[in-house]
């Protein structure tokens, strides 16, 4: 387990990303400028929502055999362990739903998606 994360932390060193992949999702409502509320989402969060949803389908897209997708803010940092426990959580996934989930919840907002 030790050696596959090293080996995708250098993998991932390697990678060089462009600094834009496109664009999102359109917005239907481009002159909306509404804050939302507890139970309809505001402009800004349906943005981050189209932006999360271009991502995932530009990482399919670019990388079709991908098993996993992480989620990693850029401004949370990320324990001295943390790698390890994600990969503990999805082998966990795996093992216990018989690698048949979509997602593994570890807080919430997308900080934990």
């Amino acid at each position: 387990m030790r050696r596959n994360l090293i080996d995708a932390l250098l993998r991932y060193a390697a990678a060089r990303f462009p600094r834009q992949v496109g664009t999102t999702f359109p917005n239907l409502r481009p002159n909306a400028r509404d804050r939302g509320n507890a139970n309809v989402p505001g402009v800004a969060v349906r943005q981050q929502t189209r932006d999360v949803a271009f991502v995932l389908r530009e990482a399919r897209t670019r990388w079709p055999r991908l098993a996993h997708f992480v989620f990693v803010e850029d401004d949370f940092r990320l324990c001295p362990h943390g790698l390890a426990a994600i990969h503990y959580a999805l082998a966990k996934a795996d093992a216990f739903f018989n690698a048949d989930w979509i997602a593994v919840r570890a807080s919430f907002g997308l900080n934990g998606a």
